[in-house]
């Protein structure tokens, strides 16, 4: 039992690790509603707050968080010339449809809350 519980750091950020790459990944591959974008934008940032605060990355590798946040941001830029040249796909998939559409109210919400709970976290640790 001990040895899973001394590994659960590293258990923790693999998972949030695989998290934001999946994001990432999409963020840059799917062609998606502008707001959709924005939030996925928003929960890659979120987890990489996470992973700050949880101190999981060793000072080895302080670079990797500046990799990820490059590769978000060149992401969405890329994303946003795609939507502004390019033109929706025409017939869609049903998973892509859904892509296509505004993400629902309750999800920004939620995905602001946390984002500033996060902030709050931060303030307060110092």
């Amino acid at each position: 039992m001990n040895a899973v519980l001394s590994l659960m750091p590293l258990l923790v950020a693999a998972v949030l690790a695989v998290a934001l790459v999946v994001t990432i990944v999409q963020i840059w591959a799917r062609y998606q509603h502008p707001m959709r974008l924005a939030l996925q934008a928003v929960g890659a940032a979120s987890l990489m707050g996470v992973i700050g605060l949880a101190g999981l990355l060793p000072d080895a590798l302080w670079w990797v968080s500046w990799v990820l946040a490059l590769a978000i941001l060149l992401g969405i830029a890329f994303s946003a010339r795609r939507l502004l040249v390019g033109a929706p796909p025409s017939d869609p998939s049903p998973r892509k449809a859904k892509l296509l559409d505004p993400p629902p109210r309750s999800s920004a919400v939620v995905e602001v809350l946390f984002w500033l709970a996060l902030v709050v976290v931060a303030l307060i640790a110092g």
